[in-house]
């Protein structure tokens, strides 16, 4: 029906319940075989209706409704996994607040089956342990490693550098040297490709079995909003950020490539 294209659930249910109260004693099995809808549907329509409860205008079911969540039904999961982390929790001595857990979601799921004959799923088990107020966090770099009095003077005097720059026509260039990759038959960090047949690389990643190491170095012209990768084999020394940095009169950023050879190689 078109009306039920654009109806919400409790509405439908209501509407089919009318439908099947005009029809009659069989109504319901009428609707149903017109309709693919379950004759509990047409009777929670009819009780809705029945009843004249009326809800807001932005809810199409009770509050409260729907299935209660597991640790609700078994809060004594919580009190297994304490006792499954309580020598595995490690923290600092400077703060009593910072704790970690040495367990992942992974073996406290199998100790739960091992020990404690509970099949509980990795869900529920990353529910728990954010109940007890551990989240997945990375390292954050905040501790300095030595005080700098002068640092924001330095900062702004870099800021008013830059702008002056700017202003005259000064190239001003952003240089950095990204993470160094060995080179040989490795496997590289989150590489993966569509192939048919997998590619077998060395088990190990030694550097005594690599042929060097390759260093990017990135160089971005801020005026222009342009730059360009230079690749290198030796060292990341002053003599490759110099040569990186220069440019043959002629060739474009794509193409570069240093005077010193053995320092690097086109892109």
């Amino acid at each position: 029906m078109e009306y039920l294209k654009d109806a919400n659930e409790r509405q439908t249910r209501q509407f089919v319940a009318i439908i099947a109260e005009r029809n009659g004693r069989h109504g319901v099995s009428f609707v149903c075989s017109q309709l693919p809808i379950s004759r509990n549907t047409v009777y929670r329509g009819r009780h809705e209706l029945q009843s004249k409860e009326h809800l807001n205008e932005d809810r199409v079911r009770k509050q409260g409704g729907g299935r209660k969540k597991t640790l609700s039904k078994f809060p004594e999961y919580v009190t297994i996994f304490r006792e499954i982390v309580e020598f595995d929790i490690a923290g600092l001595p400077q703060n009593a607040n910072t704790k970690w857990l040495r367990l992942s979601p992974s073996q406290i799921k199998q100790i739960f089956s091992e020990q404690y004959h509970l099949d509980i799923s990795l869900y529920i088990i990353r529910q728990i342990i954010s109940a007890e107020g551990y989240t997945s966090r990375k390292p954050v770099k905040t501790l300095p490693m030595a005080e700098c009095e002068h640092r924001d003077e330095q900062f702004r005097n870099i800021e008013q550098l830059r702008r002056t720059c700017k202003e005259t026509g000064i190239p001003v260039f952003s240089m950095d040297t990204k993470k160094k990759e060995m080179l040989g038959n490795f496997r590289r960090d989150n590489g993966s490709a569509y192939t048919t047949e997998p590619v077998k690389v060395n088990d190990h990643d030694y550097s005594t079995f690599s042929n060097g190491k390759m260093i990017p170095h990135g160089i971005y012209d801020t005026g222009r909003n342009t730059g360009y990768m230079t690749f290198g084999v030796s060292h990341d020394t002053a003599e490759f950020a110099c040569d990186c940095l220069v440019q043959p009169v002629g060739t474009a950023p794509q193409t570069h490539i240093s005077k010193c050879k053995e320092h690097t190689h086109p892109l």
